[in-house]
């Protein structure tokens, strides 16, 4: 089992807790803040039962208050959720603004707990677990009848699908079948995305399969995936205030460009949870997201070379006896 939500994190891993004092706090993901994406949606709707189950195990198992996490354009699911609150002792729906990256999980822990995660470090270093609704429910079901993840709800939308849906296929279909059942014609798909607009990754080629955190795929029309010409940054500073960590794109940008790695590690670079907000923002639309995608590997290839340096450093220095 992986985390459903996109991210694909191993479940077993994430429920591995040396010390169960230090976990105060499991927080059930519902906020699903993606556009387009409404497969989290439909399972909080089409399999609540499951998700019960699932917090009964989770209850069992930890002594941690639960906490579901909603955004409130999310009504039928929030009724759901809360008459499974409910029925069980330590749990409660949290109703949250709408507002993106709600569902981030970092964003989402800040929200209902007001805990901040370090950088570098994970949830449980501040006493929390974060898991997508739909892996509670697929955790459950594994449980009650042995079936591992063999099948996954899909949201199928974009400007280039004719009927857009949420489907039910099993792990490793070719895109391009499930495409082709959601009407889609081949000559208008420009491109498809695996997940969301904002955080989504483009596919090579459509016969790529579903894996087991594909929650969304998105077929765009040439005009909807043609990227806009950018231009110079004027610096107005939409990129900082409208990012959710409130980090400084623009620095990162620069650094990148200048190939400064010790100014990204400086503006704490691996804080950006690549949410996107400072593209969608940026007046010269500015490609930001990627520039921080490649200075996160330029520091971590720059912190390497310093190790092995140091490593160096140090196996001479002890040939020689100092």
């Amino acid at each position: 089992m992986v985390g459903l939500g996109g991210a694909g994190f191993p479940t077993a891993v994430k429920l591995t807790v040396k010390d169960s004092v230090e976990l105060d706090y499991i927080i059930v993901n519902g906020a699903e803040c993606e556009p387009y994406i409404t497969s989290d949606t439909r399972t909080m709707i089409d399999d609540a039962e499951l998700i019960r189950d699932g917090i009964i195990l989770l209850r069992k198992y930890f002594d941690a208050r639960i906490v579901i996490g909603i955004e409130k354009n999310k009504p039928e699911p929030i009724d759901n959720m809360r008459r499974i609150a409910e029925s069980q002792q330590g749990v409660e729906v949290k109703v949250l603004p709408v507002m993106y990256p709600q569902g981030g999980e970092k964003v989402l822990i800040y929200n209902i707990t007001g805990r901040i995660v370090p950088e570098g470090g994970l949830p449980l270093d501040v006493g929390v677990i974060v898991l997508n609704c739909t892996t509670v429910a697929a955790i459950a079901r594994y449980i009650s009848t042995g079936m591992p993840l063999v099948s996954k709800c899909v949201t199928i939308d974009g400007s280039a699908v004719g009927k857009p849906k949420n489907v039910v296929v099993p792990i490793g279909t070719p895109i391009i079948s499930i495409l082709d059942h959601c009407g889609c014609r081949h000559e208008d798909i420009k491109k498809v995305l695996l997940g969301g607009p904002m955080m989504g990754v483009a596919v090579p080629n459509l016969e790529m399969p579903v894996l087991k955190n594909t929650n969304a795929l998105i077929a765009l029309t040439a005009k909807d995936a043609e990227p806009p010409l950018e231009s110079a940054c004027i610096r107005c500073g939409r990129c900082g205030r409208n990012c959710p960590m409130r980090l400084m794109a623009l620095e990162f940008e620069r650094a990148f460009l200048l190939k400064k790695p010790e100014v990204l590690e400086h503006y704490k670079i691996n804080l950006c949870m690549e949410c996107g907000c400072c593209t969608y923002n940026c007046p010269a639309r500015r490609p930001l997201v990627q520039s921080i995608k490649l200075g996160k590997i330029m520091l971590r290839d720059y912190k390497a070379a310093l190790n092995a340096a140091r490593e160096k450093k140090e196996a001479k220095a002890g040939e020689n006896g100092e």
